[in-house]
């Protein structure tokens, strides 16, 4: 840091000395008297006057230049976080597409399509509306403006209701084969787990019941 001053302290000297030893030329050259003491004199009293000039102009350039500097890191970062949301979001989708298995996201508009056609009509609205939840809260976060952090940490609360939302949808598919019991404490609810730690466990759950049951019977 000393070495930077120094250097510093020292373009201003150089620019003063320069612009002292020119003025008086200047003058000269457009007949402008000097006075007695010539050349020498004028650009010694140039030197002694301008010099804190000089300096000022120096430290206001320096100035403008390191809030021009600041302006540039801070676009420079705020274009580096619009990025990281963008792969945040891209990150969601492939969320998505991962946890959500297409065969489920099939298999639940098929229910719903199903329902409709035998005219109970209230359970595909069910089926469609706890669909829409799921999808709801796999994206969260992909479009607002919460940190990474903040967004992949949840209340196990928000995951038991995303399960059960998935659930609804599977008892529609499976009324006489699938009973689920929830026991958790108001303390546990609240307690901050990974977004989507619930639903590959809950799904892999529901699928291997299913179709162990479904060889017992076929036995």
């Amino acid at each position: 840091v000393g070495g930077v001053w120094r250097a510093r302290a020292n373009s201003v000297v150089g620019i003063a000395v320069l612009h002292a030893a020119v003025l008086p030329l200047i003058t000269r050259v457009l007949f402008i008297p000097l006075g007695p003491g010539g050349i020498p004199s004028a650009a010694t009293w140039a030197l002694a006057a301008y010099l804190p000039l000089d300096a000022l102009t120096y430290c206001l350039v320096i100035m403008l230049g390191h809030a021009s500097d600041v302006r540039t890191v801070a676009r420079a970062a705020a274009e580096r976080e619009a990025a990281v949301r963008g792969e945040l979001a891209t990150t969601r989708l492939a969320t998505l597409r991962a946890q959500l298995r297409p065969h489920f996201l099939f298999n639940a508009l098929n229910a719903a399509t199903v329902l409709t056609r035998r005219g109970d009509s209230e359970s595909a609205a069910l089926v469609l509306g706890q669909l829409a939840e799921l999808l709801r809260y796999v994206l969260r976060g992909a479009d607002d403006d919460a940190t990474a952090s903040e967004s992949e940490m949840v209340h196990l609360g928000d995951e038991l209701d995303f399960a059960e939302s998935y659930l609804a949808i599977e008892r529609e598919r499976f009324p006489d084969r699938l009973r689920v019991e929830t026991e958790v404490t108001a303390d546990a609810r609240a307690a901050l787990v990974p977004h989507l730690l619930l639903q590959p466990l809950v799904e892999n759950a529901v699928q291997h019941e299913i179709a162990r049951i479904e060889e017992t019977v076929a036995s």
